[in-house]
């Protein structure tokens, strides 16, 4: 009766703190497989980012220390103080939404050096102004290819809209949603700051669902093939079909003069003349070509490889 009555005081002085458990907000753990391949997705994003942002501003910027975390919505908007550089971005087909956050200091140092500037210039932290918004579009259009190619050996989607706000408060974020945090320091000039991308639990469920764990199992079939099985796969696919794509051209115009078009109109493309066309394969150029015809049929002449195709982009 002593051992039972001693355990239970020692039980009771315990250091250990006892916390209440939030129903209303319970976080979301997610499996290490999610939380791996996410940082092997945005591993590959830093590369290209930094190549992305030094071409733009014609300073060397390295993108380094990925660090993942999770917050809940409540804990990630009181985290944000006004004014901000937030762009919502929402998927096709899919709930919830991405979040890119931008430091002030970063907006105006690229802004600076967009402009021909040195980049020292101290800026308060301000809202952006108009021209300013259109610069670092410019910038948010760039990451997010670089981040859709990162995501395409996993998962293809497409980001539908993209909505600049600078007030926290204006994002529309689901109250039970978990965010998962993605921060990287990018080095531009003598600066470094913090990039985040924030992903709510909802749009990682609806764009990887249970592909992580197929993948993660496919993978594991492969490794116990033999030799022998794994050079008949490889054969069969160096001769499965693949569909090329030559790009006449692009344009942009109006809904409105989109539904006024009939026949005999002729809409002006930005493609010159004498420039080769783009062939693509996987909505990826890989190729560039010139028009022309063989054997009657219609052909296009290759002149240049634009990018080394590789095996398994084609699968």
């Amino acid at each position: 009766m002593s051992t039972v009555q001693e355990a239970f005081e020692r039980r009771n002085t315990s250091s250990h703190e006892v916390r209440n458990y939030d129903f209303r907000q319970p976080k979301v753990v997610f499996s290490k497989d999610i939380i791996r391949v996410l940082n092997e997705i945005h591993e590959g994003l830093t590369r290209n980012l930094g190549r992305f942002v030094s071409s733009e501003t014609r300073v060397k910027a390295e993108i380094t220390s990925i660090e993942i975390k999770e917050f809940s919505s409540a804990q990630y908007l009181e985290s944000l103080n006004e004014p901000q550089v937030l762009y919502q971005n929402y998927i096709n087909d899919v709930d919830g939404n991405l979040i890119i956050q931008l430091p002030s200091d970063f907006c105006m140092n690229y802004i600076e050096r967009q402009s021909g500037g040195t980049g020292r210039i101290q800026i308060p932290p301000r809202p952006l102004t108009m021209i300013e918004e259109k610069i670092m579009s410019r910038f948010v259009t760039g990451l997010k290819y670089q981040l859709l190619n990162a995501w395409q050996p996993f998962m293809e989607f497409t980001i539908e809209r993209s909505v600049y706000e600078s007030k926290p408060e204006l994002l529309t974020l689901n109250p039970n949603d978990t965010l998962v945090i993605i921060n990287f320091e990018i080095s531009l000039g003598e600066k470094l700051e913090n990039i985040v991308l924030a992903y709510t639990s909802s749009l990682l469920k609806g764009i990887l669902g249970d592909s992580i764990n197929q993948k993660g199992e496919f993978n594991s079939r492969i490794q116990d093939l033999s030799p022998e099985v794994k050079e008949g796969y490889h054969q069969t696919l160096l001769h499965t079909p693949i569909t090329l794509k030559v790009l006449l051209g692009t344009t942009r115009m109006k809904l409105c003069d989109l539904l006024h078009l009939v026949d005999g109109d002729t809409i002006s493309l930005r493609q010159k003349k004498h420039s080769p066309l783009q062939i693509m394969t996987q909505n990826k150029v890989k190729m560039k070509g010139f028009p022309g015809q063989k054997d009657g049929f219609r052909a296009i002449k290759i002149v240049d490889i634009a990018q080394k195709i590789e095996e398994q982009e084609i699968v």
